[in-house]
């Protein structure tokens, strides 16, 4: 079974000594993900560099566009195997006052739920690994240090 290769843009806001806001849509289709809640992003094209398909499927789902001199900081690369399909996930964060206008909403992670797993909503396993890891990260932070790692970017 190939791997599909697709990127996650993984926005944040509100971060503080106990949590982040960060952005999540929920999933519609016909299968055993239907309903859950995730990260925006899809499939990396054949010349497509990750942060590339990051930044486009985030316009594409969300119309935030944001351009090239906002950076974007690499989470990590997940490979998951689902029952049906293997893929391996290139997650960017980004962190900004975003303005949105698309379905999906901005849900509040406390750091503790990084350990117990007991989170607000439901989410594909390989997107719960992505926020154990952005969670953990942020939680060794300094609050002073958090501006100096993830300027805000403007939407």
């Amino acid at each position: 079974m190939n791997s599909s290769l697709v990127a996650l843009a993984v926005l944040m806001r509100n971060i503080d000594s106990t949590g982040v806001d960060l952005w999540v849509q929920e999933r519609r289709e016909d299968g055993a993900m239907d309903g859950l809640w995730e990260f925006p992003g899809g499939k990396i094209e054949a010349d497509e560099a990750p942060e590339q398909a990051a930044r486009r499927e985030l316009s594409e789902e969300t119309g935030l566009k944001l351009d090239k001199a906002q950076n974007s900081w690499p989470i990590g690369i997940y490979p998951y195997d689902y029952e049906d399909r293997k893929v391996i996930l290139y997650a960017y964060s980004f962190r900004g006052d975003f303005k949105m206008y698309s379905t999906g909403k901005w849900q509040r992670f406390s750091y503790e739920q990084a350990i117990s797993e007991d989170l607000p909503v439901a989410m594909p396993k390989a997107n719960i690994y992505i926020l154990k890891d952005l969670l953990e990260h942020l939680s060794r932070q300094k609050p002073e240090d958090v501006e100096l790692l993830w300027p805000k970017l403007k939407s």
